[in-house]
């Protein structure tokens, strides 16, 4: 009965009134609330991109640093993937090849909208603004019944970070790029 602003708030009001349903048997408000509304849905192809594509685009980039950079490089990429990961902000590594690498950032544009897309198709009804809450959600997501969501979630990360690695792995090497430890790019 009362007013919930911003989709973090409304995410948690939504699993809480779920679970509450759930504990007191009320499964036919459950089952209207569980299928009529979906608050906040499409953040978590944001969280997607954060935890698979934007680690499989790290790991091409490290792995196409120069050979005798790599150590001087390794401790910089574990940092940048450990904060996206971590908390969800994406830009550290976004800037890290969206200027020396236009076409890639195109691609990884559209492949981060083909992600948000997934939540319209699979069921992902979880939400949070990095894996650090999205961790401590897990319990919640439980009990509200969303583990089916998390299993696809899961699936969806993994086949976005092999998706995100095979495609900047390609594209740094086919044209050229000088992303961050390559090709005179060593500021």
């Amino acid at each position: 009965g009362s007013s919930v602003y911003g989709q973090d708030p409304l995410w948690l009001a939504w699993v809480t009134d779920l679970i509450n349903f759930k504990n007191a048997g009320d499964m036919a408000s459950y089952n209207a609330l569980m299928s009529t509304v979906i608050p906040a849905r499409f953040k978590v192809g944001q969280m997607i991109g954060a935890t698979g594509m934007l680690s499989g685009f790290a790991y091409a980039m490290y792995r196409n640093v120069d050979a005798d950079k790599k150590a001087k490089y390794r401790s910089m990429f574990i940092s940048i993937v450990a904060a996206v990961f971590l908390t969800g902000v994406t830009e550290p590594l976004e800037f890290m090849f969206m200027f020396c690498a236009l076409p890639l950032y195109i691609v990884y544009a559209l492949l981060q909208g083909c992600a948000f897309a997934l939540a319209g198709i699979f069921n992902l009804r979880l939400h949070s603004f990095g894996n650090v809450e999205f961790f401590t959600r897990i319990p919640m997501s439980l009990k509200a019944g969303l583990g089916s969501d998390l299993i696809n979630f899961l699936i969806c990360v993994v086949v976005f970070f092999v998706i995100g690695y095979f495609v900047a792995y390609y594209m740094i090497g086919k044209f050229k790029y000088a992303t961050p430890g390559r090709l005179g790019n060593y500021t």
